[in-house]
């Protein structure tokens, strides 16, 4: 065999491929399924801790009760080309999986906004 035509792989000729994220029927991803499976039994989906006793242990319900877009420690730092994320203060992080999203029930370390 020509040692040319061993390595030539056309990819120069196309685009590389696009990551797709693994979707549920549902058209949820994997680390959504995550995160409400976490919220069942319980467990806050950043910190893997409790949740909050007053907390509602349902990722259908999306209102009511304490949540971490209500909690004191959310934060928007200012990221890359402007983007901003919403953190908890008490966790840290820059990347995707230290995330929050306000919908969560809140963590036992909850504490309100006045």
């Amino acid at each position: 065999m020509d040692d040319r035509r061993l390595f030539d792989v056309g990819f120069a000729d196309s685009p590389p491929p696009e990551h797709e994220p693994e979707v549920s029927p549902r058209g949820h991803t994997r680390y959504g399924a995550r995160a409400r499976n976490r919220i069942r039994r319980g467990e806050h989906p950043l910190t893997g801790g409790l949740l909050h006793p007053d907390a509602i242990a349902d990722p259908a319900v999306r209102e009511g009760g304490p949540r971490c877009g209500t909690c004191i420690h959310i934060t928007t730092p200012v990221g890359h080309r402007g983007k901003t994320w919403r953190k908890c203060d008490l966790i840290g992080g820059g990347s995707e999986a230290t995330d929050l999203r306000r919908w969560w029930p809140g963590c036992s370390d909850w504490k309100g906004t006045a």
